[in-house]
């Protein structure tokens, strides 16, 4: 989803814990943490989404598991089908609403992508070592 910015949001107990993730397919290898926080922090976040636009995605569990995250940090590929699980209920409140259909199957193509990525394990990088003739 070039460029999108979501949140998760949900309430656990007493408190609230929020998420803003950002991912931009062309630039990112998996989306990233761009605020985190609970109580107060976690109401800032959702209020700055909500007036810009923001979409917001409620799942306590995701909320808490992807608060806990470093800000700046990608998901861990542990998380994917999480995240894949967000940007496909965000996809389908898009659609109902709005139905841009160029948008919409590039958003599905990234999930499925990163759905991919998420059962096949995190990548196996090369051994770096002397060059074979």
């Amino acid at each position: 989803m070039s460029g999108s910015k979501d949140a998760a949001g949900g309430r656990k107990g007493d408190g609230l814990n929020v998420a803003a993730l950002r991912y931009d397919p062309e630039q990112d290898r998996a989306p990233h943490v761009v605020a985190a926080g609970s109580g107060y922090v976690a109401q800032k976040i959702l209020q700055i989404a909500i007036e810009n636009g923001i979409s917001i995605y409620h799942d306590d569990s995701a909320a808490t598991m992807l608060a806990k995250l470093d800000v700046g940090k990608e998901i861990p590929p542990e998380l994917y089908q999480i995240v894949v699980n967000i940007y496909i209920s965000l996809l389908d409140t898009a659609d109902r609403r709005h139905s841009p259909e160029k948008y919409l199957a590039k958003a599905e193509r990234d999930a499925g992508d990163l759905a991919r990525e998420a059962s096949e394990g995190p990548p196996q990088e090369a051994a770096e070592g002397p060059e074979q003739p």
